[in-house]
């Protein structure tokens, strides 16, 4: 004898997401199932600067196709965010990012976890490799 019922009662609830594509690469399906898991939040900022007539668009351009974007968060310094990249089909990837409003190139430095700037930095993220970059606006 025990203090709790020897069986679990209650619900599960389980959702499935199913697509079509031509494209069986590891990609896409990493995509969509990031997608569907965790979609990507966005903000809509009001108006009064470049770029105002957009419909949609992307403040960061130039990311590899083999890069997924796992979190973001803004330093405290108001000029730069610290990002979570991961390779995502066993293929290196280089980093060159441009602001998506202005087309100039943005500075991704690589950092550790803490933002502290790591003592070999490089712009190469290897096969299902995981890194941290600073990127400065």
């Amino acid at each position: 004898m025990t203090n709790f019922n020897a069986d679990q009662r209650g619900g599960h609830s389980w959702t499935y997401y199913l697509t079509t594509s031509s494209d069986i690469s590891n990609d896409f399906a990493t995509k969509f199932g990031w997608g569907c898991r965790v979609p990507y939040l966005t903000r809509i900022l009001p108006g009064a600067g470049l770029g105002d007539n957009n419909w949609e668009g992307s403040f960061i351009t130039g990311w590899p196709v083999n890069i997924i974007l796992i979190t973001v968060e803004p330093v405290a310094d108001g000029k730069s965010c610290i990002v979570h990249l991961r390779e995502s089909n066993g293929q290196s990837a280089s980093l060159n990012l441009t602001n998506g409003l202005t087309g100039k190139p943005l500075t991704a430095i690589e950092v550790d976890v803490t933002g502290s700037p790591v003592s070999k930095p490089s712009q190469i993220i290897g096969p299902v490799e995981s890194k941290f970059y600073r990127i400065n606006f």
